[in-house]
């Protein structure tokens, strides 16, 4: 009997842990690796917050007296200031300095921003915080992303994005509706305000509890290296693999074409849908954050589906596919008249708008190394947002002359970064390095 008994009990003792470890496997299976739990979960906190004004922020500006060119060309200032600082900033911050360290200082300087948005008395004091809240957010995007690819593996890089995106999204789909009313009532402050306190309670979670990525030796400072020539040199070294990318290019080439205008990851979406919801469609707030608030909450809850989704078949296909429906979708919100469809196709709009985003994610960290990532991002974004800059201040002149002409400049310049990219990614199938 004690035989027994002592054999059922080391039967129990080594599938107890089998059992564990199946658990483990399913939820890393869906993307739920430490680091990005921890970073999906303190997001929540952040996009919650500023989500209350974001949206809503060339309204705020319109009605300080900016005209949607004026807007416009606040929009391409912050475009321009990003620009200049993402390659060097992917190098030397996130490459060498760090990935949580960057996301710490960032999270820390976008609270402060925000803040002064919600306590300055001026356009002047308003609009240089809202860029120095965009240099911040780019920065610390540039090295969360990185940190994601790190925290993966290949198999499951795509999953970890979608898995961050759902996360990062769980409070944020009633922010866009809670920020309506405040604006409605004149009270912004309030917005801003509690935007700096959530991004604040985000940044120290994440200084707690992230646990930095390993470092390969070679990105390592030796203790006789000199820092300057050791920070040129990581800037060569990383450009110089970028431009021999063919890959890399063509990615870069596809995106920055498409985000040119009004896709989902462009620069003046919130500029042209916030005032052409306001302008054209005659929304009102309420409906206008409703709107922004129902597409989060599509976006979110779809993310680890388009992570899964990107693992098991082509990332490629899964981003030409997310491209063809989201500019049938733009178009149809373009023209829906009436509260009830333009909700149904902005959703609709946003979720396939949302489609390639863990697709692309995983397909960067696909193509390359761990000791580059931070400089590939950066030089991703960078040229991805140049020909943003002259486009924020079109975009404006377009909207001037005509409420639906960025929609059809939108759809034109998309139809063919859609052919380019089939042609270089889908007919020529470049290998992944």
């Amino acid at each position: 009997m004690l035989k027994s008994e002592k054999g059922r009990s080391s039967r129990l003792h080594w599938e107890r842990p089998n059992l564990n470890l199946r658990g483990h496997e399913s939820w890393a299976g869906l993307g739920f690796e430490r680091n990005i739990v921890i970073l999906g979960l303190s997001s929540t906190l952040g996009s919650f917050g500023n989500l209350l004004w974001f949206f809503f922020l060339p309204i705020i500006l319109e009605g300080q007296g900016l005209s949607p060119i004026g807007i416009g060309t606040v929009y391409s200032i912050a475009a321009l200031v990003s620009v200049g600082i993402q390659i060097p900033a992917g190098a030397i911050l996130v490459d060498r300095w760090g990935r949580k360290r960057t996301i710490v200082l960032g999270g820390l300087l976008s609270s402060i921003s925000v803040a002064a948005m919600g306590v300055s008395s001026g356009l002047l004091a308003t609009v240089t915080a809202y860029i120095v809240w965009a240099l911040a957010a780019r920065v610390t995007g540039l090295a969360l992303n990185a940190l994601i690819m790190d925290s993966t593996s290949p198999q499951r890089r795509a999953s970890g994005f979608g898995a961050f995106l759902q996360l990062a999204g769980l409070a944020a789909t009633a922010s866009p509706l809670i920020g309506s009313l405040f604006l409605l009532r004149n009270e912004q402050y309030v917005i801003f305000a509690v935007s700096a306190l959530f991004t604040l309670g985000s940044t120290l979670v994440r200084a707690m509890l992230l646990r930095e990525a390993p470092r390969r030796p070679g990105v390592r400072n030796s203790a006789t290296e000199n820092k300057a020539s050791g920070i040129g040199a990581s800037l060569r070294d990383g450009l110089s693999s970028i431009v021999s990318s063919r890959t890399v290019i063509a990615l870069t080439l596809a995106y920055a074409f498409y985000n040119l205008f009004l896709s989902s990851g462009s620069n003046t979406f919130t500029l042209v849908v916030s005032l052409y919801s306001k302008d054209a469609l005659h929304l009102e707030p309420f409906y206008i954050g409703l709107m922004f608030g129902l597409a989060n909450l599509f976006t979110t809850q779809f993310s680890i589906l388009f992570g899964k989704l990107a693992d098991r078949y082509p990332r490629e296909r899964i981003i030409a596919l997310s491209w063809l429906a989201e500019m049938a979708f733009m178009m149809a919100f373009a023209y829906s008249y009436s509260p009830v469809l333009a909700l149904s196709s902005f959703s609709l709009w946003m979720l396939f708008g949302a489609m390639d985003s863990p697709a692309l994610m995983a397909l960067i960290g696909d193509i390359s190394p761990s000791e580059k990532r931070g400089i590939t991002l950066g030089f991703f974004g960078t040229f991805t947002n140049i020909l943003a800059i002259p486009a924020l201040f079109f975009t404006g002149v377009l909207f001037t002359v005509s409420h639906v002409l960025p929609f059809y400049a939108n759809l034109s310049i998309g139809i063919l970064s859609l052919g380019f990219f089939a042609y270089a990614f889908l007919v020529k199938r470049p290998a992944r390095t």
